[in-house]
């Protein structure tokens, strides 16, 4: 799932000022900061809402020239993850939870510090998140009752077919009589 390396880079990045990893296999997360930043680790976990993430990947022409060989060599059977290793970059969207738009402000402006008085916050306050809420969030991400009026069949390429013995798709599956023609 793409989501996971997207979350922990948007993460760093915020917390970091802007700075990423350059260097493959590099982790962002330093088990022994844990404990003392028990108060960024909850704010950048409750003000985005990160079961929304969007995210575009832009092409290898956005990498280094000297990585563009490498990166259109790349192959895998799972194309999505095929394309997220080709990428050149990333544009990663993530939206500010309700209540946390300030907060957020502050702390991009002022760093850490907006976070001194974070262990203050009350159950009353508006930027008190429930534990059950997040957990509910963190199980069931479509718990947001989003109504779907029209589905529609999308085609996606994969290199899976190539072991078929000709190029052609399977003619024989059905649409299913509630999905409209897009």
């Amino acid at each position: 799932d793409l989501a996971d390396p997207l979350h922990e880079g948007g993460t760093a990045f915020v917390m970091e000022e802007g700075e990423a990893p350059l260097e493959e296999g590099e982790t962002l997360i330093d088990v022994d900061k844990l404990s003392s930043l028990s108060r960024e680790i909850r704010f950048a976990e409750q003000a985005f809402e990160w079961v929304n993430m969007t995210y575009t990947l832009y092409p290898y022409y956005w990498a280094d020239e000297k990585e563009w060989d490498e990166l259109l060599a790349i192959k895998n059977d799972d194309y999505q993850h095929a394309e997220f290793l080709k990428a050149g970059a990333a544009r990663v969207l993530v939206p500010v939870r309700k209540n946390f738009h300030e907060k957020v402000h502050s702390f991009l402006v002022q760093g850490p510090r907006a976070l001194e008085f974070e262990s203050e916050i009350k159950i009353s306050s508006p930027l008190w998140l429930p534990l059950y809420q997040e957990i509910e969030e963190a199980q069931n991400p479509s718990s947001q009752n989003i109504a779907v009026e029209k589905c529609w069949e999308t085609k996606v390429p994969t290199s899976l077919i190539l072991l078929q013995a000709d190029d052609s798709l399977p003619d024989d599956f059905e649409v299913p009589d509630d999905c409209p023609d897009p």
